[in-house]
């Protein structure tokens, strides 16, 4: 009875047995993708500054759907940033010191201190107060 089972049972997957790695995918019969650090670094780092699962699958353009990388995304426990929205602001090696050392007076992250200056500039229109042209 045993070799009967056996007999008209369905063929096992070969491939069910082993130990996959989180980041395998399939691409066909046995044919196994794994993510590379790069892949992953990259992914990082257009998801910190503010990328969508969307926008980042455009720019891996392997292949890799969206729904892939917001299911890495909470597999790695990655913070999702509330907004999605931003600007980077590239500052010079003596300006980032100053505003460090201000930021620290404050009590507050460098952060914090550039977003609440530039709410206030922006908001109370201060421009031409702020604003002498000499840097184009």
């Amino acid at each position: 009875m045993t070799d009967a089972k056996h007999k008209f049972s369905r063929p096992r997957n070969k491939m069910a047995n082993v130990k996959r790695h989180h980041t395998e995918r399939f691409k066909g019969y046995r044919l196994v993708e794994r993510w590379t650090n790069g892949k992953a670094a990259h992914i990082g780092f257009w998801l910190g500054n503010h990328k969508t699962s969307g926008e980042v699958s455009k720019l891996l353009a392997d292949g890799t759907s969206q729904e892939t990388i917001r299911a890495m995304i909470r597999r790695w426990r990655l913070p999702m940033q509330e907004s999605k929205s931003g600007y980077v602001v590239k500052l010079d090696t003596y300006r980032k010191k100053l505003l460090i050392r201000e930021a620290s007076k404050r009590g507050i992250t460098p952060e914090a201190l550039l977003k609440r200056v530039a709410d206030c500039v922006i908001g109370d229109r201060l421009y031409d107060a702020v604003l002498d042209d000499k840097h184009g």
